[in-house]
């Protein structure tokens, strides 16, 4: 099948159905929708290579995250990356992983658009003060982020992002609920925005708790089991020692779940653990049930990245809007398809 034949079936010159095919030239809405049709109809596609010279494009989309923060063992990341490239290739894009060589990744990303492998990046794991935002919004790159950044930048690109504060501030609150006074919380690398949101949520809900913040009681871990044993056998160690912990992410409660475990130490009524995790059909299997903060917009998140993405690609301009995806509490003894507690 070849653009002549569709040219042939609907009476125009190749010229005229190569643009309207591409729109690289102004050609009439009815000519392009009855050249689509017939393409359709004909099992007419274009050979990408020579789509990508007329259109200048390359049909790519980059996915441009922190190497040393590993998203691809984050299974509520990599749900979330899976959905979103199933609309970017409904809309015949590509989606690929790029790994920054190390914290900010200026130089790789500037060069992999400059050079044109990918019309536009989705940007994962924002820190606070984030180099590769800088730079992006400088050189007009066009790009959407998962996360947010604390420096003036944040107010003109397109992001999404969890509310890990109020996620804090939420598992916080139905400690104190219970009876909870030394509560502990777990947190990943400081660098991460979503870090700072997390201890900020943490701290305010203690205080407005009128319970205490210590150092001593905020613990950092890598996204990793084995930090998270590591956090748990610290929290045994304490005197007095903690009645619940908040853990940022799955991974590390589920290491320092198991440091409570080989202690015989029961991480539902001995010391209460609540763990955040992003997305619900990304959980990670925890060795003992305990309550979640978590998120049920997964769908509806990878289609609002996914089609400001397809936009981008397009040359359409992009709002600068934003989405804070808002939490929800699941006790211990919640199922996945239960109602929230």
């Amino acid at each position: 099948m070849t653009l002549r034949t569709v040219a042939a079936h609907v009476g125009l010159s190749t010229t005229t159905v190569s643009h309207a095919l591409s729109g690289r030239r102004p050609v009439s809405e009815q000519t392009c929708r009855q050249v689509r049709q017939a393409a359709q109809l004909l099992g007419y596609e274009a050979h990408r290579l020579a789509r990508q010279n007329v259109t200048g494009r390359s049909d790519a989309v980059g996915v441009l995250c922190e190497r040393s923060l590993g998203p691809l063992s984050d299974a509520g990341q990599a749900a979330l990356l899976d959905a979103v490239s199933q609309v970017l290739q409904s809309a015949g894009l590509d989606c690929l992983m790029l790994a920054s060589p190390g914290r900010g990744g200026v130089p790789l990303h500037e060069r992999i658009v400059r050079d044109r492998h990918f019309d536009a990046l989705l940007v994962l794991q924002t820190g606070s003060v984030d180099a590769r935002i800088e730079s992006l919004v400088r050189h007009h790159v066009p790009f959407v982020a998962v996360g947010r950044c604390r420096q003036p930048a944040a107010h003109v690109y397109p992001w999404l992002d969890l509310d890990e504060g109020g996620a804090a501030e939420l598992a916080v609150g139905r400690l104190v609920d219970g009876a909870h006074r030394r509560i502990a919380c777990v947190h990943l690398d400081p660098w991460l925005h979503a870090t700072h949101a997390w201890c900020l949520g943490y701290r305010t809900a203690m205080q407005g708790g009128g319970l205490p913040v210590t150092p001593q009681m905020m613990l950092a871990a890598k996204r990793c089991a084995g930090d998270g044993y590591a956090a748990g056998v610290r929290l045994l160690a304490m005197r007095p020692r903690p009645s619940a912990v908040i853990v940022q992410h799955p991974q590390v409660g589920n290491g320092l779940m198991h440091a409570l475990l080989d202690a015989g130490v029961d991480p539902c009524h001995e010391l209460a653990v609540v763990v955040h995790e992003a997305w619900s059909s990304g959980r990670i299997d925890l060795p003992s049930p305990v309550a979640r903060v978590r998120y049920e917009d997964l769908a509806a998140a990878a289609e609002w990245l996914g089609r400001r993405l397809v936009a981008l690609v397009e040359g359409c301009t992009v709002a600068a809007d934003h989405w804070l995806c808002r939490p929800s509490y699941w006790p211990a003894d919640a199922m996945p398809d239960q109602p929230l507690g």
